[in-house]
């Protein structure tokens, strides 16, 4: 910044001012120095700025490894949101729902310095994740309910927890299918670990028993179209 203020015959803080697009700036003054920008190549840097602000401008965004199109999407939604607030967004991924990893990549995110999270991994163990997310904004999506969301996540720092419940889809969906007439109704599952999968075959299996139908057996499969 102070060679462009030199190139351009001005002080830093109006090479400042022309960059951050401010008005305060004569026109003649902007094109003195966006002319001596261009001749030096000069470019802001994100570190510099977040020193000053104490924000990058950046959203961690936490999601399982999957090539699933559900993941994809999630990823491609908070992106774009994001952009229209004029963030950016480091995604990183874990091939494990167990806490200790998906603490693992939040640390990770934290030290890229970004401003909040958004966690869309099926996580069991949310004590855990809100003290690895302690002190940074953050939000995690997934599970079968709001039950299972602490009382002290949704706290002054920030911590928010959405959750649908998976359990009365899986009534909704088996409810439907005996009202057609059937006299009974299969499950294909997701991985046991996923708080998705599990929520809806109790919901499944609840709703067998309560109509006193037969419960065949659980056929499990891991989200990919090949299991299915």
């Amino acid at each position: 910044m102070a060679d462009v203020a030199k190139r351009a015959d001005v002080s830093p803080q109006t090479v400042s001012r022309v960059v951050r697009g401010q008005t305060n700036v004569s026109e003649v003054t902007r094109l003195k120095v966006e002319l001596a920008i261009d001749e030096l190549g000069y470019r802001r840097t994100g570190i510099a700025r977040a020193l000053v602000t104490g924000h990058t401008m950046t959203l961690g965004v936490l999601t399982q490894s999957s090539v699933a199109y559900s993941r994809a999407a999630y990823v491609a939604a908070m992106t774009s949101a994001a952009r229209r607030h004029g963030y950016y967004v480091a995604a990183a991924s874990v091939t494990s729902t167990v806490s200790e990893a998906v603490c693992q990549s939040i640390e990770h995110l934290r030290q890229q310095g970004v401003d909040g999270i958004v966690v869309a991994v099926p996580v069991y163990d949310v004590e855990a994740l809100a003290q690895a997310a302690r002190g940074l904004p953050a939000v995690v999506f997934g599970g079968s309910s709001s039950e299972a969301v602490p009382d002290g996540f949704s706290d002054g720092t920030g911590h928010h927890a959405v959750c649908i419940d998976q359990e009365r889809i899986g009534v909704l969906a088996t409810e439907h299918l005996l009202e057609l007439g059937h006299d009974t109704v299969w499950h294909v599952a997701g991985p046991s670990t996923w708080a998705d999968a599990s929520g809806r075959q109790a919901g499944w299996a609840a709703t067998l028993a309560k109509h006193g139908r037969p419960e065949p057996p659980v056929l499990i499969g891991d989200w990919s179209a090949e299991s299915g």
